[in-house]
């Protein structure tokens, strides 16, 4: 087998402990609309770019703005809460720290905007860990579609053979796996979904380590 040379890690819910956080800013974006949330759609939405979520809950709920604007509306409810609540994930430090001791490429490769991960990783002493980031900002189809990770690859310059991704949706571990990579589930507060064709379900990033 070959040596896993890139560490490809989604950020919210992954590296990002944070969806307790955006769930809470996902129901309160929705009642500042006027629609009672539903029990699964910030599960069902887990993954996707920000924007295409918005153009789904804009048909769904009837929205009168247009999805741009209804993006702007959920930033700004998140305003400084995720830096101030979103912490690593348990055992990312570790993992990171042994990704650079065996030289690999790590990569951050979110839905999310590309400055609320830059952000994060500042804030929380993870920069120089990083050193590759793919984010909602610079693909044109954003996970379930696999082109988020074969950006990355590419960034890296690795076939999908030499990586390894961790993903904690649905839509994120099939974009890893329709690249190709072998793909993780992590969950952090509760068990991840099921996903046909994953590696394996942890629920500590320090578990990968063996894995490197």
């Amino acid at each position: 087998m070959r040596r896993v040379k890139g560490l490809f890690l989604d950020l919210d819910g992954t590296l990002a402990d944070s969806m307790l956080m955006l769930k809470r800013v996902f129901r309160n974006f929705l009642e500042t609309h006027g629609v009672a949330p539903q029990p699964a759609e910030f599960r069902d939405m887990s993954g996707f770019r920000l924007f295409d979520i918005m153009v789904y809950l804009k048909e769904r709920h009837a929205l009168p703005q247009d999805p741009a604007a209804l993006v702007d509306g959920y930033l700004a409810l998140v305003g400084d809460r995720y830096q101030e609540e979103a912490a690593p994930t348990p055992g990312a430090r570790r993992l990171l720290e042994a990704a650079r001791q065996r030289g690999l490429y790590v990569a951050v490769v979110t839905s999310s905007p590309g400055q609320v991960a830059r952000d994060f990783l500042e804030a929380h002493g993870l920069t120089g860990f990083v050193s590759g980031l793919v984010s909602a900002d610079n693909v044109s189809q954003g996970k379930p579609h696999p082109e988020p990770f074969l950006k990355a690859l590419g960034l890296a310059g690795l076939e999908p053979a030499q990586g390894l991704a961790v993903e904690d949706s649905t839509a994120g571990a099939q974009s890893a796996l329709s690249a190709g990579l072998k793909t993780y589930l992590i969950g952090v507060h509760e068990p991840p979904p099921q996903v046909p064709g994953a590696a394996g379900r942890i629920s500590r990033l320090d578990e990968l380590v063996s894995h490197l």
